[in-house]
């Protein structure tokens, strides 16, 4: 007699499935378990705030950035990856994965401080290259390259040249020029003026690892990046051999959020802070000039009336770096600064510094905004309530304006925004239910050359709480233009002409890498199932052996009823 060999099949099964499940527990789960996740609710608000700047060009958006020397890549941290010694400590890998962090977390910008050591690019005191930072900020934009989750990364570049200690400012210059004397992937080697060298010197010459924009190429996606060339084309200018910097300062204007991430493709522009290469070293690199850039204390005032507010939006990359905690920070952004964070941090301690970089992204929403909401699920028990229109909540005491979801039948004050002047606010003469709007019965709304809209800048928000202020205003729950009735949580500037752009789905990327371990493990069970189905075990039976107890225990038996 032969069976199959179920026992051992199920348990290969069971360990199969257990093997799949972790795999799977293991793709869907962020590489650093430490930073806390990203809510749906924070999410939404995130997203939100970023569609209504579309028509804003990007050098007038708030970015929430950090100095990534400050926090994260200095001595405290190289102390602590020793100590803990482990290989991915030891090896860079934790460093990499909190930086990946970050960038998940929603950060806007940063500060990279790099210096030169052996002829090769690394990041500042550490041992960690330059080239591998790359490759790890590219993994982020290709994982985040879908128009639900894109976002423009302002990228800092603080240049440290090392040299020996005998070094003359003629061989400082001399190194200089050999840095400037590549272009694109080629690294030419170049003849020097100075009559005395050292053969280090020369070496340096012909190293491509100190090709910047080679490293660039060979590690990144070139295409995300928007050029100085790029701005030129977009502004007609004529592309000589040399950048005309005092021209593009005062005249290019730079391109609206929606046509930098979803025409142009664009992700990231990158700056650099000290003045070591030119244009023809890399011609991915802005000049330092394009910015407004402080240190510890801003040299802008904040605007308190129509032409300070004017005045200050024509300034271009208003850029702030210092220390901030969680309050200081949303008032420096209402005055219309980009932070950059320099609080010390390390590596043991980095993922502190979240609820600090969530105070200055939400700047529009109130705690726990926008709330989810099903409006179909709402509807279904009372057919007057539908929770996907936001108003702007006004409180007189402290003068703070934030955003909150209500239900849209609820009969509200509209807010209007003056269609040639941003900062000049109105409200409507009588309160109207969201959907007065909505249904597109608008037309008596708002006053003459003022439309029905919202602040979709923090200046525009400080401006409209000077004008509450000034207008002597209770207490105030104002609607403004933003809803999500198409589709719930999807939110949207205007009424039901305006569709939702977004679907449920992830990226190819993301996909594939989801998908398949998950085929490659099927795939192997599939086989083994197959194999196990051909091959069966032979069983000896031992009938007599069986017989010969079972009349044994016959005979102890009685028979009959007993007495």
């Amino acid at each position: 007699m032969r069976i199959r060999h179920h026992r051992a099949f199920s348990l290969l099964y069971v360990g199969l499935c257990w093997l799949l499940w972790v795999n799977c527990v293991r793709c869907s789960q962020d590489t650093s378990s430490a930073w806390p996740d990203v809510t749906v609710v924070e999410q939404n608000a995130i997203r939100s705030e970023r569609d209504i700047q579309n028509t804003i060009t990007v050098d007038q958006l708030p970015y929430v950035g950090v100095n990534l020397r400050a926090i994260l890549f200095n001595d405290e941290s190289n102390q602590e990856n020793i100590d803990t010694n482990t290989a991915t400590s030891l090896n860079g890998t934790d460093y990499l994965d909190n930086f990946s962090s970050l960038l998940n977390q929603g950060i806007g910008s940063f500060i990279l401080d790099i210096e030169n050591k052996s002829n090769t690019w690394y990041i500042l005191g550490t041992d960690l290259l330059l080239s591998d930072f790359l490759s790890t900020l590219n993994v982020f934009l290709d994982e985040s390259n879908s128009s639900l989750s894109a976002n423009i990364v302002l990228f800092f570049l603080r240049v440290h040249v090392n040299m020996p200690d005998d070094s003359t400012e003629d061989s400082v210059v001399s190194f200089q020029d050999i840095l400037n004397t590549t272009s694109l992937n080629i690294t030419r080697k170049t003849p020097l003026a100075l009559s005395k060298k050292k053969k280090s010197d020369k070496e340096v010459a012909t190293d491509p690892m100190l090709n910047i924009t080679a490293l660039i190429e060979n590690n990144m996606n070139a295409a995300y990046i928007y050029r100085p060339e790029d701005l030129m084309e977009d502004n007609n200018f004529t592309m000589g051999t040399n950048l005309s910097v005092p021209a593009i300062d005062a005249n290019a204007t730079w391109p609206t959020l929606e046509s930098f991430i979803y025409g142009k493709r664009k992700r990231i522009i990158v700056t650099e802070l000290s003045s070591v290469f030119n244009q023809s070293t890399s011609p991915y690199f802005f000049p330092n000039s394009i910015l407004h850039f402080d240190q510890q204390n801003t040299t802008l005032d904040c605007p308190n009336s129509q032409e300070q507010f004017r005045n200050i939006s024509t300034i271009k990359w208003r850029i702030l770096e210092s220390q901030f905690d969680t309050t200081n920070i949303k008032q420096y952004m209402k005055c219309g600064l980009s932070p950059i964070v320099t609080n010390p941090y390390s590596i043991g301690n980095i993922t502190k510094i979240t609820p600090l970089l969530k105070s200055g992204m939400i700047w529009s929403w109130g705690p726990n905004e926008p709330r989810l909401s099903n409006s179909r699920l709402l509807m279904g028990k009372d057919s007057m309530q539908a929770y996907n229109c936001a108003m702007l909540k006004y409180i007189a005491a402290d003068g703070s304006t934030s955003w909150v979801v209500d239900n849209c039948y609820a009969a509200r004050p509209m807010l209007c925004k003056n269609k040639y002047d941003p900062f000049q606010w109105a409200l409507s003469e009588e309160k109207h239910k969201y959907f007065t709007f909505y249904n597109g019965k608008d037309s008596d709304i708002c006053p003459d050359n003022y439309t029905f809209s919202l602040p979709i800048t923090q200046l525009e928000q400080r401006s409209l709480r000077l004008y509450l202020e000034e207008s002597e205003v209770t207490n105030l729950n104002i609607w403004i233009n933003l809803n999500s009735i198409a589709v719930s949580n999807c939110w949207l500037i205007g009424n039901r002409g305006v569709a939702c752009p977004y679907q449920r789905s992830v990226s190819k990327r993301n996909f594939v890498s989801m998908l398949v371990p998950v085929v490659v493990i099927s795939a192997f069970l599939l086989v083994c199932v197959l194999y196990l189905s051909l091959i069966s075990v032979p069983i000896h039976d031992n009938r007599k052996n069986w017989r010969r107890v079972v009349n044994k225990i016959s005979k102890s038996e009685m028979e009959g009823v007993p007495s």
